[in-house]
């Protein structure tokens, strides 16, 4: 499984433009009950472009690029791999709908 990570929707199964889904974001919550603990959010960068962001937590800038994973907890934002990501508990998980496999096809980060 990758980032890109496509999930074929039974309503376009035998549709030659099948319906895609990408992985987009995994939410995830430390504690014992949903009641008390911390929720902390990966999210797959396809927005930022090339930009430089200040990690509070390392007080100095870093690039983040397209196609990489971040993980948000509070003010702290730091790279991280798909990994990480593939192997946390998830809580809820964020897909975006792709309208055809040439989508993915002509713009693989989007």
């Amino acid at each position: 499984m990758n980032s890109c990570t496509s999930t074929r929707s039974k309503q376009y199964e035998n549709n030659p433009n099948e319906c895609l889904y990408r992985l987009r974001g995994v939410i995830v919550h430390y504690g014992k009950s949903i009641n008390t603990g911390h929720f902390v959010a990966f999210v797959y960068n396809d927005i930022l472009g090339k930009k430089k962001i200040n990690f509070l937590k390392k007080k100095k800038q870093t690039l983040i690029k397209i196609g990489e994973w971040l993980r948000c907890d509070d003010h702290i934002i730091e790279q991280t791999t798909f990994e990480t990501v593939k192997t946390c508990d998830a809580y809820i998980l964020v897909y975006s709908r792709c309208t055809t496999t040439s989508s993915i096809l002509s713009n693989p980060s989007g």
